[in-house]
């Protein structure tokens, strides 16, 4: 709301969003992979000792830290040419500007990578009440940065703010993990190796979900200026639904679900299950739907003011219709793809994640034109759809 009332629909807004994607597909596949591999293997060293944990821990920070460095540092100096690729419809100004954009929010790819694991040991030791406050401690000093800092720097305080809120988060989970922490590279057959391993497997079909956000990104500007930036609000808008009605739930059931992979209790992981799925659909479903029949309305009350006018709104309302499913859906396929992580079943997510794709490049580039930004909303909506028919299937 902050940042439409102050920017409105620009293509300078899509800019900042465009330099977005790279630090966030690095991040949700450390936090997707890694992060999904690293619990259960955890999970058996804790059982050992807390020591044995430390040490898997350390090795993964210390490694993970190291190759995020190498891998902003890379970027940063190859983003206009990056970004010239991806970015078809920007001029070089345009390019220039996401450029400037990802140089400020680099640094932030490494901590937020290293924040991942500390927020799994977290989780291991069920702080969730601690983790919420931590994670919503992102946002705030986002806010805080876009309200103090937008009127006078523009959007360049968007990756400013972006990179203090995970800066802030950062500090407040390494503090809040309780293990010791040695610098160490040393991979172990029985405890690092297999998280690397099985992230290895799984981050290349990983990496092709991913570039859904690389595609839409590519669609969008030939919609017209204002397009990035009305999927993001979009998205952004009901995102806090799937958060609250998900997160909770989600670390929980992944916790447990690692313990009782360990103790081999079948029997309880069924009514875990059980008990997970069927209330996400009760509880979100009448909401999304009341979201979707009212969008316009939703939208012109949150949004439109400054410089966000009654067009930007019709616009961000279609975005609104097309994702509003795709919520519900989204949240429940992480519960499940969690699943097969903790019960060590890697090669069911890795194999099915990128059947979501095609049916994405099928859909997407079909529909942008004839049906605009509804039509790259709709497009994510299909694929959680089939992803989750799909897994819970298999499950």
């Amino acid at each position: 709301v902050a940042i439409a009332a102050l920017f409105g629909l620009t293509r300078r807004l899509d800019a900042y969003y465009a330099a977005l994607v790279v630090p966030s597909l690095f991040v949700t596949l450390c936090i997707d992979y890694l992060g999904k591999n690293f619990l259960p293997v955890y999970a058996r060293a804790r059982a050992q000792s807390a020591e044995t944990a430390s040490e898997v821990t350390s090795t993964v920070v210390t490694i993970v830290g190291l190759v995020a460095s190498v891998v902003a540092i890379s970027l940063s100096l190859a983003s206009e040419s990056v970004f010239g690729f991806l970015l078809p419809g920007f001029d070089r100004a345009d390019l220039s500007l996401v450029s400037s954009y990802f140089w400020i929010m680099a640094p932030a790819m490494v901590l937020t990578a290293v924040t991942t694991f500390h927020e799994y040991v977290c989780q291991h030791d069920e702080q969730y009440t601690r983790i919420a406050a931590i994670v919503a401690s992102q946002p705030v000093a986002n806010l805080v940065a876009i309200v103090g800092l937008g009127p006078f720097l523009g959007e360049y305080a968007l990756a400013i703010g972006y990179t203090a809120g995970q800066t802030v988060t950062f500090v407040l989970m390494m503090r809040q993990a309780h293990y010791r922490y040695r610098p160490r590279i040393t991979v172990r057959s029985e405890w690092e190796k297999p998280i690397f391993t099985n992230s290895a497997i799984v981050m290349g079909s990983g990496l092709f979900v991913r570039t859904r956000g690389l595609i839409g990104n590519f669609l969008a500007p030939l919609i017209g200026d204002g397009a990035i930036a009305a999927l993001h609000f979009g998205y952004r808008l009901i995102e806090p639904l799937e958060r609250t009605a998900f997160s909770g739930v989600r670390m929980l059931m992944f916790s447990r679900t690692a313990r009782l992979v360990v103790e081999d209790n079948s029997r309880e992981l069924v009514r875990l299950y059980r008990l997970g799925l069927n209330p996400s659909f009760l509880l979100l479903t009448p909401l999304l739907w009341w979201l979707v029949l009212e969008s316009e309305l939703v939208i012109g009350l949150l949004f439109q003011r400054g410089a966000f006018d009654a067009a930007m709104t019709a616009v961000v309302a279609l975005t609104l219709v097309g994702f509003a499913p795709s919520i519900m859906f989204a949240g429940v396929n992480s519960i499940l793809s969690n699943a097969f992580y903790a019960m060590g079943r890697i090669a069911v997510p890795a194999l099915i994640m990128p059947i979501g794709t095609l049916v994405y490049l099928a859909i997407a580039p079909a529909v942008y034109q004839p049906l605009g930004v509804l039509g790259l909303a709709l497009a994510p909506t299909a694929v959680h759809v089939t992803v989750f028919l799909i897994l819970l299937f298999v499950l």
